[in-house]
């Protein structure tokens, strides 16, 4: 009796951290792909830095509201994997109109890009759309902007 009087709060404490230790290994942890996805900035410097995440998404997508400004050139690296493996989620930048300025997704050749250059004409809020394509896969990850001035 003394015994398993001493065992039952250990068990106890060993349950919760099993479950713990289950719920971690299913979160989200895009920042584990920002030291090998910001190489790919290049020359831009780092803006920042938006973690996502499809878990508990109604839709496939996310939207970031960003004000861009004028005269800028963005980059937008999208990574959800440690590999050079292309993203598997689409990337729109639109107004506030809902006018498509920029996109991933090249149709015609059936291509993703996990790399977008932008360069802004006017300094004004934009919708970044990030679009999973398979939500069910659970594919977080992390979109890095950055941007460089335009030289006149």
């Amino acid at each position: 009796m003394f015994a398993s009087n001493l065992i039952r709060p250990y068990a106890l404490s060993f349950v919760i951290l099993f479950i713990s230790a289950i719920r971690l290994s299913a979160q989200c942890h895009g920042e584990r792909y920002l030291g090998h996805c910001s190489n790919k900035l290049g020359d831009y410097n780092l803006l920042r830095a938006f973690h996502l995440n499809p878990e508990g998404l109604k839709e496939n997508k996310v939207t970031i509201k960003y004000i861009f400004s004028k005269n800028a050139k963005y980059r937008i690296v999208i990574c959800d994997s440690e590999t050079d493996q292309l993203a598997s989620m689409i990337v729109n930048i639109y107004d506030n109109n809902r006018r498509l300025y920029l996109t991933s997704s090249d149709e015609k050749h059936e291509t993703l890009h996990s790399v977008i250059n932008f360069a802004c004409k006017a300094t004004k809020e934009y919708n970044i759309d990030f679009i999973y394509l398979d939500r069910m896969a659970n594919n977080c990850g992390v979109a890095i902007l950055g941007s460089s001035i335009v030289q006149r």
